[in-house]
């Protein structure tokens, strides 16, 4: 069988240079194309003879590209069953606009794929979408080239967002006031503002563990969780995951959005560790067959008991299409968190989110995503980067959470 291939037609030589994008990626995807100059108008036969022996001669898409009273395309697609994407090229006269017509405007039966005006581009990535239904290779290939472009994208947009934070600190923005403290815990504080949907979170270095039993001091962990997890959530949100993220304010400081905390933590196991060992007997350090979902009851005195979905509903603490929202959230995180972390060699083995739900009723995720809430380890040493390090009294803590901030954010 015939290795499938691009026609790629042009009116004329001049034509030649809109088309230079479209060659580069028909070769930068490894697609086979033929390049001919055949004028609908000056070789009307060549073109009804390439036409019509086009599929005997192994092409599956035709590419055509014509200004002016650009007629190729249409005349290709008349003498042929092939699909035919036309690129209307720019002309000195009317800029283009008597070939988008002249190639968009066929009359019915006998269509014709018009791109933009020198799309040449979108015309071999049109091509190469339509050879990759049958082609698996082809069709990875597109869905890399799609990742990458829209990871460019979040690029370019977390940079721009460090710029609008960096004008906001220039400016020295003092709007926003901040009113009374309404909640402490364990790690944070929370405060009122002068804007009633708003709240600020102010992270603590005070470090608790088995429900508080355990106490003491982290150095620098307030700063380190609160940039962290504003680094996570800003990447969550450009991933369509809904947090209540607004503004950091400062190195401890950050505003977001007020919710009701809904009192189901949720947990996230990749690998077996802490308590999931203890409870099943498996070992620590062993990969699940598949991620493990778990809610507990947020409830300090009583130990955050856990709890099934037969629980949430009974005790109406969640509906079932927001229990299934959350988890749908929940496995998202997981694959984007784990992804990105495993770039950084960091192995994201378990970790713990909250949800609140605004005062209009969206869902969103609250709380924080850090060295406190996840279980972070080394992909290579397997040496734990997190919280476990006070839990066991490991040592080292504040170099485990230093190095945590060192990976995601440079620092």
């Amino acid at each position: 069988m015939l290795k499938k291939k691009v026609a790629l037609l042009m009116g004329s030589d001049s034509d030649f240079p809109s088309l230079k994008g479209c060659i580069k990626i028909l070769k930068d995807f490894g697609v086979d194309f033929e390049l001919h100059i055949i004028s609908a108008h000056r070789t009307p036969r060549k073109a009804a003879e390439f036409s019509e022996n086009a599929i005997k001669n192994g092409f599956s898409v035709i590419i055509a590209a014509a200004g002016k009273a650009a007629h190729l395309a249409g005349v290709i697609a008349a003498h042929t069953i092939l699909p035919v994407i036309g690129i209307p090229i720019k002309s000195s006269t009317l800029d283009g606009l008597d070939a988008l017509l002249s190639t968009v405007q066929m009359p019915k039966g006998v269509p014709v794929a018009t791109v933009a005006i020198d799309g040449g581009e979108n015309a071999a990535l049109l091509a190469i979408q339509i050879l990759a239904i049958s082609d698996s290779d082809l069709a990875k290939k597109l869905t890399v080239y799609k990742e990458t472009m829209a990871n460019e994208i979040n690029k370019k947009d977390l940079e721009l967002q460090r710029e609008v934070e960096q004008i906001w600190k220039m400016k020295g923005n003092n709007s926003m006031k901040k009113m009374e403290q309404i909640y402490e815990g364990k790690a944070k504080k929370v405060f009122k503002t002068d804007d009633l949907q708003l709240f600020i979170v102010d992270y603590k270095d005070d470090a608790t563990a088995f429900n508080g039993e355990k106490k003491g001091t982290i150095e620098g962990k307030g700063i380190i969780n609160n940039k962290v997890t504003n680094h996570l959530m800003k990447m969550l949100e450009l991933k369509g995951i809904p947090t209540h993220f607004v503004k950091e304010l400062s190195e401890r400081e950050t505003l977001v959005k007020k919710v009701k905390i809904i009192p189901i933590e949720v947990i996230v196991r990749n690998i077996a560790a802490g308590s999931l060992s203890k409870r099943l007997g498996i070992p620590e350090g062993t990969k699940m067959k598949s991620t493990v979902l778990e809610f507990c009851y947020k409830d300090d005195a009583l130990g955050d008991p856990m709890i099934n979905d037969y629980h949430i509903f009974a005790m109406d603490l969640a509906t079932k299409q927001e229990l299934e929202l959350i988890a749908d959230y929940s496995f998202k995180i997981n694959k984007y968190l784990s992804e990105y972390l495993k770039d950084l060699q960091i192995e994201l083995i378990d970790f713990k989110l909250e949800y609140g739900k605004t005062d209009d009723g969206e869902i969103i995720l609250a709380d924080e995503i850090s060295p406190d809430t996840c279980r972070f380890w080394d992909s290579v040493t397997k040496e734990k980067l997190d919280k476990d390090r006070f839990r066991r009294d490991l040592g080292n803590v504040e170099g485990a959470y230093q190095e945590i901030m060192k990976r995601l954010l440079g620092k």
